[in-house]
């Protein structure tokens, strides 16, 4: 697909949840604010939904985001699905403290690329050491991968 400028559309960013398991303050005020809504799609409904546009737009590229998309019940289904469409550039933003669970079979899957949001290797600023603690965990299981 061409937008008006004559630049190529051909990247799709799917929304799977609101829900998160953090509670950063330029998002949200709490834990709380993250509710799994009654309108969420289904995997089916987000597969077709690729499916029409990459037949119909030529999309080449998705990248599933959130809330945090390690939290959607069906993430590796979802991933698996786009795969077997024929998207080979499938990607993730997560703030990575589920991701060292879910690594391996997310490649399995066809997850290519993560992009992680890490606010700051600082303490202070990225909510205490859990969050660098977890990080250097996942780390660790990254180069497993």
């Amino acid at each position: 697909m061409i937008d008006l400028h004559g630049r190529n559309i051909n990247k799709l960013r799917i929304s799977l949840t609101e829900v998160c398991n953090m509670a950063c303050t330029y998002c949200v005020s709490s834990l709380s604010d993250h509710q799994r809504l009654p309108d969420e799609l289904k995997a089916e409904q987000m597969l077709s939904l690729v499916r029409m546009l990459k037949e119909h737009a030529g999309i080449e590229k998705v990248r599933l985001t959130g809330g945090e998309p390690l939290l959607y019940p069906n993430l590796i289904p979802i991933v698996s699905g786009i795969r077997e469409m024929g998207i080979k550039s499938i990607g993730m933003t997560t703030n990575g403290q589920l991701l060292a669970r879910k690594a391996k079979a997310l490649v399995d899957a066809g997850l290519k690329n993560v992009n992680l949001s890490l606010d700051s290797l600082d303490p202070e600023i990225s909510k205490g050491w859990v969050v660098l603690e977890n990080f250097i965990k996942l780390l660790k299981v990254l180069r497993r991968v």
